[in-house]
């Protein structure tokens, strides 16, 4: 069995702790008030992933819900250690982002040497209307989500992105076991 840790990082108040829950199939919370994440919160749960053969793996989701309070980046290192996705979530309608999205960016991909493929960006639209927000990462697939609305392709996009995370994993299974052999 594969296990996957993601980290969910972005500005505050952009939806990090809702689309973690809505992901680990927790509670039903799009009417909550917000409450921010103190620090990390890790959901852990089981997902089938359609492997290279066309098999189904069973791979352990860990998903690290991640403060974005500003006063917590001396904690990044410890968060992005051995992290082999990044889910990057914003609201374009809040304009106070501070850290950018392109500083979680630089940090939890680019300095982790993350492909840009295992990187996800949701730019978290809470109108109900089907907007169409540019990407402030030209590189990253961007879904722009509503959970009430876009929910089949939120689970679409966060399964293409486990399957891209279950590459990375099993080539590195095949060279440790080559080195052992070897």
């Amino acid at each position: 069995m594969y296990k996957a840790k993601i980290c969910v990082v972005g500005p505050c108040e952009g939806g990090k702790t809702l689309l973690s829950n809505f992901l680990g199939d927790q509670t039903d919370i799009i009417n909550s008030t917000y409450k921010p994440t103190a620090g990390v919160r890790i959901l852990e749960f089981e997902n089938l992933v359609e492997s290279r053969n066309n098999n189904s793996v069973k791979v352990d989701v860990e998903l690290w819900d991640c403060s974005g309070n500003e006063n917590l980046e001396s904690c990044w290192p410890a968060m992005a250690h051995r992290a082999d996705g990044v889910i990057i979530v914003f609201d374009p309608a809040v304009t106070r982002t501070s850290p950018s999205v392109e500083a979680f960016y630089n940090f939890f991909v680019t300095n982790q040497k993350l492909k840009p493929g295992n990187c996800l960006l949701f730019a978290n639209s809470r109108s109900k209307e089907n907007r169409n927000i540019p990407s402030p990462l030209p590189n990253v697939q961007t879904i722009t989500s509503n959970f009430e609305n876009k929910s089949d392709e939120i689970q679409n996009a966060f399964q293409k992105l486990l399957e891209k995370i279950l590459v990375k994993l099993s080539d590195s299974r095949d060279k440790e076991e080559l080195s052992i052999i070897s």
